[in-house]
């Protein structure tokens, strides 16, 4: 009985505006925790992901990451890329990094920008 109550108010609020925001706005994508304090439009200077993965980090701590937190790689440039949907507005995150002979992280940036809101 309490199950088919619940869905029945399950059903309602979803045939409404209200509702389909909610639940939109509880399904939503999140930015992996590496990223949660970068700016849109600005590199990541002084942020967790430039702590995590500084100069000196082997490449293969930051393609694990990447791979974990669904980004799609493209391991001869050394980029990555993923879209975020969420609300208010999606976002798309870029990775860039370079390497020494070694394997070892040289420089890494990731950039989170706008990609459309509703």
């Amino acid at each position: 009985m309490v199950m088919g109550l619940s869905v029945l108010v399950l059903v309602a609020l979803a045939t409404t505006q209200w509702g389909q925001f909610a639940i939109a706005a509880f399904t939503a994508e999140r930015r992996p925790s590496l990223l949660e304090d970068a700016e849109w439009g600005k590199p990541t200077s002084d942020t967790a992901f430039r702590t995590r993965f500084r100069r000196g980090v082997a490449e293969r701590e930051l393609t694990t990451w990447l791979l974990a937190n669904k980004f799609q790689i493209d391991p001869r440039s050394r980029e990555a890329s993923r879209s975020i949907g969420s609300l208010p507005c999606s976002e798309a995150v870029k990775v860039i990094w370079q390497i020494d002979q070694l394997g070892r992280i040289q420089a890494a940036n990731a950039e989170v920008s706008e990609a459309g809101c509703l």
